[in-house]
This record gives C-alpha cells, sequence and structure tokens, in this order.
C-alpha cells in the first residue's frame, strides 16, 4: 500500500470509527418522500423510452432531509455550476477543492436543510429478469445523461434497474422547462445532494414499500462520464464511508468515475475506470500535479483498494458514439458535436475526419469488470498506461499515441487520431480528429483489404484473450468494422 493509501485508510477508518460505525444520514430505512410524476415519456426533459427491451420508466419527485457540508466547491456553494469559468478549461479552481480535505479525513459537517430532487428509474416490467444490479447516474452539471446515452442497451439487455438523480446545479433550467412539473425543486444548500444519493441508494439497496423497486438491489454501482464523474469522485472519496446499511456494510458495490483520473482514498468497494487519449494534459477536469502522480498509483489490488485503470490511445473525450439500432431511443437530449466549428477554428487538414473509434464497447466491458470484481472476486487484468513525459505523448510510426490499452483501430490503424489543441476561440480541447491513411500506405501495410480485416479480427480476439473484453464486445468489433473499414 503506497504512502497515501495508507494515510488516507487511516483518517477514513477514523473518521468512520467518530460516527460510531453508523451512517451519518440516519439509521435504518431513510425517510424520503416519493412523488410519481405523470406521463414521463411526453413530459420529462431528458429521457429514454425502453419500451422495445420490456422495461418502464419512472419519474419522481424525492423530498427528505440532508445533512449540509462546509462548501467543497464553487458548484456547491451556489455561486456557479462549475469552476470559475474565467479560468481555462482543465484548471482546477481552486476554490473548487479548498474545502475537501486532502487526506480524505470526513469533511466538516453543518447542519440539515429539506430538499427536494428528481429521479428517473428505468426497470424491467417483469422484475424475473431483473439482474440484481442498480446502476446509479447522477445528471451532468451541463443537465444530460453521459454513460447511460452511450451504454443503454447494455444495461436493459443485462437487465439492470438504471436510475438518474438529479443534481441541483441545473434546477432552475428544469424548472423553467416546465414550471408546473418541477416547481418544487430545492435544495438550499447543495451539500445536501450527497445526503439525497446516499438516502435513494439506501432505500433501493434495502427495498421495501418506499422504495422505487419492487425488489432491493443486491449491488448498486455509481457511475458518470467527465462532469459528472467528478460527482462519483467526490462522493465515492467522502461519502462512502458514510452510506451505510444498518449492519455497517456499504450500500455501494462499486464505483465507474469515466474519463479523467482523480485521487482517491482506499475504500471497501472497487473501481473502474476507462479514460481516452484527451483525458490527459488539461482537456478534462483532472490535469493536474496530483492526479498525474496519482495517475501511477491507480492500479491496485491491495484489499480495500481495489482499483483499475484502463486508457485507451485513440477514442476522444467527446463526443460519444452514436446510438445504435435496438438502443433505446431519446425522445429529448439530444446534442451534436462540435466538429465543424472546431475544425474551422483551428484550422485542421481538409483529409481531417470526425472520429468514430469504437469505445463504447469497453465503457461496457468495465462494468462486467466490476461486477466479477466486487461479486465474484475476479479482478481484472492490468493494462499498461499511455506513454508521456508528463507534457505530452510519445507516439509510434503512425503518429498515434504509443501504450495504453490498444484496440484493434489502434493495434491495426488506418487512421492517425490527434488531439485537438487546448488553444482557440472554441473550447475543443476534449475533441479531436482522424487523418485517414492513404490507399498506397493501407496497400503497403495490409496489401488487401480482406488481409487487414483478418488481422483486425486477431487484434480483437486478442482483447478476449487477455481478458479486457468480453466474446460479445469482440463480435460487435468485428461485426462493425466490415462496414466502416476503408476500402483498397
Amino acid at each position: 500500500m503506497n504512502i497515501l493509501d495508507r494515510r488516507s485508510f487511516v483518517a477514513g477508518a477514523a473518521g468512520f470509527a467518530a460516527l460510531g460505525g453508523t451512517r451519518v444520514y440516519g439509521q435504518g430505512a431513510p425517510k424520503l418522500t416519493l412523488v410519481p410524476l405523470p406521463d414521463p415519456l411526453a413530459k420529462c426533459n431528458v429521457i429514454w423510452d425502453p419500451s422495445s427491451f420490456n422495461y418502464q420508466v419512472a419519474e419522481y419527485l424525492v423530498s427528505g432531509t440532508g445533512t449540509t457540508f462546509a462548501p467543497g466547491s464553487t458548484t456547491e456553494a451556489g455561486v456557479t455550476d462549475r469552476p470559475d469559468t474565467s479560468i481555462a478549461w482543465g484548471q482546477r479552481d481552486p476554490a473548487f477543492i479548498a474545502n475537501l480535505p486532502a487526506d480524505f479525513s470526513p469533511r466538516k459537517q453543518t447542519g440539515s436543510v429539506a430538499y427536494t430532487t428528481r429521479m428517473i428509474v428505468y426497470r424491467p416490467r417483469d422484475m424475473k429478469k431483473f439482474s440484481g444490479n442498480v446502476i446509479i447516474e447522477p445528471f451532468h452539471p451541463g443537465g444530460t445523461i453521459e454513460v447511460f446515452t452511450t451504454a443503454n442497451r447494455f444495461f436493459l439487455n443485462r437487465g439492470d434497474a438504471v436510475v438518474h438523480i438529479d443534481v441541483p446545479g441545473p434546477f432552475a433550467r428544469v424548472k423553467k422547462f416546465d414550471p408546473e412539473r418541477y416547481g418544487a425543486l430545492s435544495m438550499p444548500d447543495r451539500s445536501a445532494f450527497w445526503s439525497s444519493v446516499s438516502q435513494i441508494a439506501t432505500l433501493i439497496k434495502m427495498g421495501g414499500p418506499n422504495s422505487p423497486l419492487p425488489a432491493p438491489g443486491r449491488h448498486l454501482y455509481m457511475t458518470g462520464y467527465s462532469g459528472s464523474a467528478d460527482t462519483v469522485y467526490t462522493f465515492l472519496s467522502y461519502h462512502h464511508r458514510l452510506t451505510r446499511l444498518p449492519d455497517g456494510k456499504p450500500v455501494f458495490s462499486g464505483y465507474l468515475p469515466m474519463s479523467h483520473i482523480m485521487p482517491v482514498p482506499p475504500i471497501d468497494a472497487v473501481i473502474v475506470s476507462a479514460a481516452t487519449q484527451s483525458d490527459l494534459f488539461g482537456a478534462t477536469d483532472g490535469d493536474t500535479e496530483a492526479t498525474r502522480a496519482f495517475r501511477k498509483l491507480y492500479n491496485s489490488d491491495t484489499p480495500g483498494a481495489l482499483r483499475r485503470r484502463f486508457e485507451l490511445p485513440g477514442p476522444f473525450h467527446a463526443p460519444f458514439a452514436p446510438p445504435e439500432p435496438g438502443m433505446a431511443v431519446p425522445l429529448r437530449g439530444a446534442s451534436e458535436g462540435n466538429f465543424a466549428a472546431c475544425a474551422k477554428d483551428q484550422a485542421w487538414p481538409k483529409e481531417a475526419v470526425p472520429n468514430a473509434f469504437p469505445n463504447r464497447e469497453m465503457l461496457e466491458a468495465c462494468f462486467v469488470h466490476a461486477s466479477r470484481w466486487a461479486e465474484k472476486g475476479i479482478a481484472p487484468p492490468h493494462s499498461p498506461l499511455m506513454e508521456t513525459d508528463g507534457e505530452k505523448f510519445f507516439t509510434d510510426e503512425n503518429g498515434n499515441v504509443k501504450g495504453g490499452l490498444r484496440f484493434p483501430d489502434i493495434a491495426v490503424p488506418t487512421d492517425t487520431f490527434i488531439n485537438a489543441s487546448r488553444e482557440g476561440k472554441v473550447r475543443c480541447a476534449s475533441t479531436g480528429y482522424r487523418l485517414p491513411f492513404t490507399r498506397e500506405k493501407l496497400v503497403s501495410l495490409y496489401g488487401t483489404r480482406a488481409h487487414y480485416l483478418a488481422l483486425y479480427d486477431a487484434a480483437a480476439d486478442k482483447l478476449v484473450k487477455d481478458g479486457f473484453i468480453f466474446p460479445e464486445n469482440a463480435a460487435k468489433l468485428k461485426k462493425d468494422r466490415r462496414w466502416t473499414a476503408p476500402v483498397f
């Protein structure tokens, strides 16, 4: 166990003992009031139609009383929805972490406050098909849903329940969308958000007549991407130890904060994350001296500090892959990428095209890894980190980033994947472009398209053999590549 882990573990254990081994948010089942909102598919502002999967969806207003804390960010203090927007993206606003103890000791409590938030719940109509897994994904600070948007078909095919809990920052925008439906939303002290997550999760875990699910959740996993990954990191670092069942066991089995990295303490739950090549060097909130140092310590098999990180050269932080046929269909909330604006602002080459790197398969595999690790003790394999000098990437003969977990599109490339610059009038640091190889280069590398596809299949099969992805993931990669591979 490294020094940071040991110090954090002692502080965390001491903090939990000081609370008498109980949850700070109350004893027994949380006292929450759930009010179902009518006709969510027609009236909710961000929702997907899961009916083709024999799922149902419900939207609730949830009221309770939450513990408040010394604000750990300008968001919690109610000043702004993000760290100071006058500071360049990727540089951490000092106020954002000013009141979060660096050793992960318990945060200072300041009192309690009544709140009303909302949640969206997807579940199988036939609960006999319920997997027992509950995926809790908070809303992104921008009011969107990220992980479920990309991987909803995986969750729904697996029989998982999925719960989205709103964050208080966008409440004003939500109320404006439908004042009558959402007028009751209120969180006078935004730090009560952490209580809302803890209380809702505990209610779902314990079950009972007040739960939004007809059966208790056996295993709960919290996930988020980008801004909502920040939410996951803060919760697991400072509030996991307080989110307990009456017998002291944790409510959450694991956490999956996707994209960037942040230092975390040892906790009695697994942490699994996947990152793209634009999640380093200022593209997201995770680029600080502390996070770069912790990056090499992230992977851990130490009991009480089970963590795994997969870094993928090739894909970018944004945009997400488009929905696939057969996925749940969004009624509202879809957004377009900013490829054209960035290409113009940064004068990208005329040959540049949007990146279609297939990272959905890795995202889905992370949830399988987390479940197997938490429920069966099967640890995921270790993957190399992307190679850097701390300031820039090292690249191979094709201009692609060295190291990392090399998916077939990088192991057998037909493109060079290039990060956008962090400079310019348009915020582009989280995206980039690809430059397709010339036909002459493709022929010199692979001879024929058929030979290329055979090599691609072998690279996908190797990921399965090495334990990173699973046969269904590889089959999807190989099938899709038949349509998307260049003709030469």
